[in-house]
Parts: structure tokens; sequence; C-alpha cells
């Protein structure tokens, strides 16, 4: 089924914002305070372009002691894909998704997309697929690197539930 970035958005709040800061931009009170360097900002488009919903999931599930990130298998695997799906996509923003969706509908994306790697709906889909291969794969199409990014956020999008919590504080 599709992550809930609803439940991805709560789960992150209880657990996450002492390092990666509320907003994901890496600046939560532990950080702050010194006791914990930065965690990365999930909110910049660089950090995520060549990781993998999949490379996110494996470090959530074991950690990242040298990083000083827990492992959080206690989470169930469900729980984890949510919260998975809401850090990796963080960098979205509402004016992205919406030129996206635009972008999609225009210029037969989807199609592409469904060719190149297989129904974007389904949530299995692009979990091994970086954000640039994505960009990339949509860019051979013709489309402006600005307009591709727009377009595989929209398309990284139609897997997910709940969407609304990428844009909402």
């Amino acid at each position: 089924s599709p992550p809930d970035l609803g439940v991805g958005a709560s789960i992150f709040a209880a657990n996450c914002t002492a390092c990666h800061g509320v907003g994901g931009a890496g600046d939560g009170e532990l950080v702050q305070a010194g006791q914990v360097m930065n965690p990365g900002n999930f909110t910049d488009p660089a950090q995520m372009a060549d990781q993998t919903p999949l490379d996110y999931f494996s470090i959530i599930t074991n950690g990242n002691l040298a990083q000083l990130m827990p492992p959080w298998s206690s989470l169930s695997e469900t729980d984890r894909w949510a919260v998975t799906m809401l850090t990796y996509t963080l960098h979205y923003s509402s004016d992205l998704l919406d030129n996206g969706a635009q972008i999609v509908e225009d210029n037969e994306i989807v199609t592409l997309i469904s060719e190149a790697y297989g129904d974007p709906e389904d949530p299995q889909t692009l979990l091994a697929i970086s954000e640039n291969a994505l960009i990339d794969t949509i860019i051979a199409s013709g489309l402006s690197e600005e307009d591709s990014r727009a377009a595989a956020a929209h398309i990284r999008s139609l897997s997910l539930d709940s969407t609304r919590a990428l844009t909402t504080p």
C-alpha cells in the first residue's frame, strides 16, 4: 500500500526532530547544542540526488551509528516506509508538485516512466531509482532540467498517500 506521509510526519515529529529539526533541515536542538554533528538537510535537493528511497529505508531500519543515527527497527515496516518517504520527499515544495503535475499531464511522462521502470503509482516501482536517474530519464524526452525535476517530483508523489504532509508545516 502507498506510504502515508501523514503517518510519516507524526513519526518524524515524535522521533527525529531533536537531530533533524522540525522541517528536516538538520537543525535540531541536539545539533544546535553541539551534541550531534550535522545529520544532513532533507530539504536540499542535492542531498537526495543520488540516493534512493531504499537507501533511506536501510538507514532508518539499521541506523548509522558512526553518525549517531540509531536504528529504528522497532517501528513496523509500514511506519518505516512512511517516515522514509516523508524524509525523502521533504525537498518537494507545493509549487514544484503543482508544476510537475501540469508538466506530466502535458507531456505524457507517466507513459515514459511506465515504459522505463513500471507503473509509477505502484509504491514499489521507484524505490531503487534515485532522483537523478528519474530526472535523467525525463530529460531524455526533451524537457529542461527544471521541468524534469518538477515532473520527477510529481511522478514520485503518485505512489504516496497524504502528500499534503509534504507542504504543510
